[in-house]
């Protein structure tokens, strides 16, 4: 509310559309480049330093212009930083402080250039000129210049903290084109073996393998790969890399894994046998072929004494027996029922007395068919 009256508000109202529209005919005019023979006169040189600020820096200046007869500064500049707190005398000093004062430092080897946009004057991206920070999407578009993602040269960074890598996922729940997810897929390179690993990028490497084309996905898997089926046993009985498998597992065809494939049924005894590495075989057994089916049936036929002494190899026993094909599921209880008082030991855990109802009820169809009718005798 102004001390002065009706007639004082109407004034600064009046004095506030006449400001605006300076700025306005400010934004569309022609920027001026700096250094060229035309700028040499401190007129040109303020000229092109109040075209360089966004529109509130230069209504900022405009309103300062238009007090310059004035010997105090405004009342308003007590809100100003304290350099300009007392108005300088050369409008060029003044415009060269504020923009100092309200843009963000640039690189000293390099001058900043700017483009035009709907919030005034924007730094342009480095891809434009070697140097300096990016500007605003939004500027660019309305300048005609096509701004780059801004996660661009900073996946990997962003991955491996918590809130980084939510910010990144998010960006993989929009829609993004080929070339930006091989853009993105190209940043995780070289890093796959510590992102597996790590607690936080691991969750993004699952989700590039759920979001992306096998194609864009193809880089990550030959460098999982490329250190041997010995490796990929490793991965799989990771707590974190375990998960990589898995998503690997349920979406990627099976050409494209074939060293995964070889990992794991190379080392299948021990991988069922760990805590994570079940996980990782309960997956080979549900979205594996037939064949990587029946051979993880004939190591657990080998190793049949096992089923009752580890409950992760039971999880893998319950899998095959709730999955696998008839002929593996038949083979496999009859391993379980021929093996000395294993039937009998079974029940003792919760694991092991789901696997014994399986093995009976398997049992029981098997009679069935055979006989032709059900007299309730279990073999």
């Amino acid at each position: 509310r102004s001390p002065h009256g009706p007639s004082a508000r109407h004034a600064n109202l009046g004095e506030t559309r006449t400001h605006l529209a300076m700025a306005r005919t400010s934004i569309t005019s022609p920027v001026a480049s700096e250094g060229t023979a035309g700028d040499a006169s401190p007129k040109a040189a303020v000229h092109a330093a109040v075209k360089a600020l966004p529109l509130p820096a230069r209504v900022l200046c405009a309103r300062m212009r238009c007090t310059r007869g004035v010997d105090s500064p405004p009342s308003w500049a007590a809100y100003l930083p304290s350099r300009l707190a007392a108005r300088p005398h050369a409008a060029a000093k003044a415009s060269v402080d504020l923009k100092s004062a309200l843009l963000p430092p640039s690189s000293p080897t390099s001058s900043p250039i700017f483009v035009l946009g709907l919030g005034g004057l924007a730094e342009s991206p480095p891809a434009l000129h070697g140097q300096g920070c990016a500007a605003d999407p939004a500027q660019l578009r309305f300048a005609g210049v096509e701004a780059p993602p801004w996660w661009v040269g900073r996946v990997w960074s962003l991955a491996k903290c918590a809130e980084g890598g939510r910010k990144l996922q998010q960006v993989l729940d929009s829609k993004m084109t080929t070339e930006e997810q091989g853009s993105f897929v190209a940043e995780l390179k070289g890093h796959v073996a510590e992102g597996l690993r790590c607690p936080h990028a691991n969750y993004l490497l699952q989700k590039c393998i759920t979001a992306f084309e096998p194609d864009n996905l193809q880089p990550l898997v030959d460098e999982l790969a490329a250190k041997g089926p010995g490796a990929v046993s490793q991965v799989a009985r990771h707590k974190y890399g375990c998960r990589i498998i898995q998503r690997l597992l349920e979406t990627m065809p099976h050409e494209r894994l074939p060293v995964v494939f070889e990992g794991l049924l190379a080392n299948a005894a021990a991988t069922c046998a760990n805590p994570y590495g079940n996980y990782a075989m309960q997956h080979l057994v549900v979205y594996g072929s037939r064949a990587h089916r029946r051979r993880v049936a004939d190591v657990i036929a080998e190793n049949i004494h096992e089923v009752h002494a580890n409950r992760f190899v039971c999880a893998v026993v319950i899998r095959l027996l709730t999955s696998a094909e008839d002929e593996e599921r038949a083979a496999l209880a009859l391993a379980i029922a021929e093996s000395p008082d294993l039937l009998s030991k079974l029940p003792k855990t919760s694991c092991g007395r789901i696997v014994a109802s399986h093995t009976r009820d398997i049992r029981l169809m098997q009679h069935e068919t055979a006989t032709g009718k059900n007299d309730g005798q279990v073999l």
